[in-house]
């Protein structure tokens, strides 16, 4: 009985030593990388089937996502410091997380930056985490009957190249299965441990992993494309009834910059642009690869810690830089 005892309490002292353990080193690269950021949004920031099947963002709340604080705003959008005026016309924004901008505060997004800066610009940006083609349709679809008061001049699409789908489409993804223990626990420490971001980051290239998996989907072999153009095109139909102007602007990611001078590195870009062209009328196409050209060498300087696809601080400065000289 005494040995169990003795085994017991040397065993109830490894567990407290190494958790000491792993908390001092948490802390420790908590300090020394502030700039990592912990995954995870405020659910109370979203609501379920807002527009149609589509999620859409929550009426004046305030939550966090990847650990900045997020403000929403009346017209089920991103709340910036200036204050919307309904009396002038307003340009929709529509896009992902990344011009949503996950892990920066509303006022140094891209969208943010130009809305405090420039005052004959009023935005209302209802980009979302998980957004797509389809999304996009359907939130314009519905938010011109929800807001009728707001008096639109044009509607902006930022694209990102997981843009084609919602969900992933193929059995080999960057992503581990949703349903296995292990998904769990990967996503429990990305939503509290910057350890798990730091190896990561320092063992995995995961910007690549993204983008190599989602280009291929603009392959001819896959219907995705064909499907986001008609999505697109109905966006496009939307804007000529409201007599409205339509843009897309086509954002890089992380790798794409890093290997700028790669002959084809930008092949999934160059194919929905040939296929938007060809498809749809009425559209401006802007491809946003030449803000970053410069920045080949620091490339992920320019987006979040371990992160090949959202935009950091000075990412987002880069791009609102580049969109005041588009005349955006």
């Amino acid at each position: 009985m005494t040995r169990i005892k003795g085994q017991i309490i040397y065993l109830a002292y490894l567990v407290v030593s190494i958790i000491i353990i792993f908390a001092l080193i948490e802390l420790t690269v908590r300090l020394a990388f502030p700039q990592i950021k912990l995954s995870g949004t405020s659910q109370n920031l979203i609501v379920d089937s807002l527009y149609g099947n589509t999620p859409g963002i929550a009426v004046n709340e305030e939550g966090t996502s990847n650990g900045t604080i997020k403000y929403t705003n009346k017209y089920n959008a991103w709340k910036y410091s200036t204050k919307l005026s309904t009396k002038r016309k307003i340009r929709l924004i529509l896009g992902d997380s990344v011009t949503m901008g996950i892990g920066i505060d509303n006022d140094s997004t891209f969208i943010g930056i130009l809305m405090n800066k420039v005052d004959s610009l009023n935005f209302i940006n209802l980009s979302l985490i998980g957004y797509s083609s389809e999304d996009y349709y359907q939130v314009l679809k519905y938010f011109r009957n929800i807001h009728k008061d707001i008096n639109l001049s044009s509607v902006t699409v930022f694209w990102t190249l997981n843009d084609l789908y919602s969900n992933y489409p193929g059995n080999i993804s960057p992503e581990i299965n949703t349903n296995s223990f292990t998904y769990s626990l990967i996503d429990f420490l990305r939503k509290h441990s910057k350890t798990y971001h730091l190896i990561k980051s320092l063992f995995f290239d995961r910007a690549q992993d993204y983008f190599l998996y989602d280009s291929k989907f603009y392959n001819h072999n896959y219907s995705l494309l064909n499907e986001s153009v008609k999505k697109l095109n109905m966006v496009s139909d939307i804007c000529d009834s409201l007599n409205i102007s339509f843009q897309l602007f086509l954002l890089p990611y992380e790798f794409q910059i890093r290997n700028f001078n790669v002959s084809a590195i930008f092949t999934p870009q160059n194919k929905l642009k040939s296929q938007l062209k060809n498809n749809i009328e009425n559209i401006r196409i802007i491809d946003c690869r030449d803000a970053f050209i410069k920045y080949s060498n620091s490339s992920r300087e320019l987006y979040l810690y371990g992160d090949g696809i959202h935009l950091s601080k000075r990412g987002h400065k880069v791009m609102a830089s580049f969109l005041r000289k588009q005349n955006f």
